[in-house]
Order: C-alpha cells, then structure tokens, then sequence
C-alpha cells in the first residue's frame, strides 16, 4: 500500500513526528459517551525506527506531490505583539471584536494563499476556539458527540477520486503544542484493497480500521504558529490538543490546493 511523504523545511527533532503501533476502538470520548464506538490511536507513542524514518521523509523530488503532507511556521510579522495579546485572552470567538478578527484573519489568509499551487478562490473555515486537553478535537455538533479518527468530506467526489480533491492548512494560534494524528493510507489505496465498489468512505474506514487495528497511526507535533498542510480528504486522520492548564486549543483553517513550502 503507498504512503504520504512528509516533507517540512523545519529543523527536524525526534518528537516531530512519532509512530504508534496500533488503533483502538472507544466507547467514550473526551467525557462523552459515543453513540456507537469511534478509532483512536492506541498512545503507545515511540520515535521512529530509521527505516520508518526513511520510509515517511520526503526526498527533494517529492515534495511538489500535494497530497503529502507538511509543516511549515509563519513568520515572525505575521503575528504581531498586539494579535498575540488578543489570541492569549480569547475563550470563545465571541472574545474578539469584528476589526480585530478581520485584521488577524486578512494576515492569515494571505499567509495560507502564498502556498496556494493554483490561482482559484481560497475556502476560508476560520478561527476556532477550542476547550483545551481534548483527546479528539472534532466534534459533531449535530450529534453531540466526538469522532475521533476520521476523514473529511467538504466537497462531493468518488473515493477513488478523492486524491485529487483539496488539501488543508491548519494553524496552530494557541500558546500551546497541539497534534495532527493520522493513519497513513490514502483513502484511493485502502478502497483498491477492498474493491467492494460501494462509495460509502465512513464504513469504508470503519471496515479498515476494524480489520487491521495494528495499523500504524502517527502524531504530527504543531508548535504555535506552526501549521500542517494534509490532504483530509483522502487520509484519516484526527487533532489532539494536549493543552497546558486552562489555555484554549486556537486554530486558523483554510482549504485549497496547497504545496508544502513557500518559495
């Protein structure tokens, strides 16, 4: 089965990205019980293996693939003091006035399209403000409950076209790490190997991750004002926001086709 590549022009540490030998399933979520059981990785984490290593770094010839996936920082006069002071007093959106949000989110904007591979209109999602100290960081507001491992489904696509679709740049504007954990198989490869024909993608990754609950899941560390840039809509995948004390998990998404550094 293929792999995404990572590729990031950040100085590499070994707690940038680690590996898990394993998914689980859960019946409960954040203090939340789930109305059917969700996937979570099994938090065994550990660095990388050399061989895993080379296996997941992108080579200088794969990092124009946007269907791999990246980090990258904003740079420091993006965010100034005064937005770093607006950001360190939010605990709901609510907390921002008008100009200040359009402000932050003009400079954002403008930050995520110079990674834009194509001239065509930008999705903006926006800030979110987030309870901190959350094991998954998406939740299903119409069901009330979290959803743990996942894929995204914004835009209307066959699954096998699904690698074709747009990617992802999410930006970390909390004070604190948060992660991006993943399983990485393309979603194209996982419906070859079943080839049920069925364009069903949530049972389809249900079926996956019932059957192989050894599978490999990773853990992307994003700094503040770092960002990953991933196809969601092709990969499973979940946040996590392991906050410190009563911080707020702040993020800026937008969506795209995105390559992964700015040059």
């Amino acid at each position: 089965m293929s792999i995404s590549k990572f590729y990031t022009e950040l100085s590499w540490d070994e707690q940038m990205l680690m590996v898990c030998d394993g998914i689980q399933q859960v019946s409960e979520l954040n203090d939340i019980k789930c109305k059917e059981p969700k996937f979570v990785p099994v938090n065994n984490w550990r660095r990388l293996s050399s061989l895993e290593k080379e296996e997941i770094l992108a080579s200088a010839n794969e990092k124009d693939y946007y269907q791999n996936f990246g980090l990258v920082r904003l740079s420091g006069d993006i965010i100034t003091p005064a937005d770093q002071e607006i950001l360190s007093r939010l605990n709901r959106l609510d907390d921002i006035n008008t100009a200040e949000k359009e402000s932050l989110i003009g400079k954002l904007n403008d930050f995520c399209s110079s990674f834009q591979i194509a001239s065509i209109p930008q999705n903006t999602l926006g800030i979110f403000v987030k309870s901190p100290r959350q094991e998954s960081a998406t939740y299903d507001a119409e069901k009330g409950v979290y959803i743990g491992l996942h894929i995204d489904s914004w835009f209307k696509t066959t699954i096998e076209n699904r690698h074709e679709r747009k990617n992802r740049i999410c930006i970390n504007l909390g004070c604190c790490d948060r992660y991006l954990v993943f399983v990485n198989a393309p979603i194209s490869s996982i419906y070859a190997q079943y080839n049920t024909g069925d364009n069903d993608v949530r049972q389809l990754i249900k079926t996956y991750m019932q059957d192989n609950p050894a599978t490999k899941c990773y853990k992307l560390r994003v700094r503040p004002l770092e960002a990953y840039i991933f196809p969601t809509e092709s990969m499973i995948h979940d946040g996590r926001c392991e906050v410190i004390g009563q911080n707020m998990d702040i993020t800026f998404t937008a969506i795209s086709y995105y390559k992964l550094y700015n040059n």
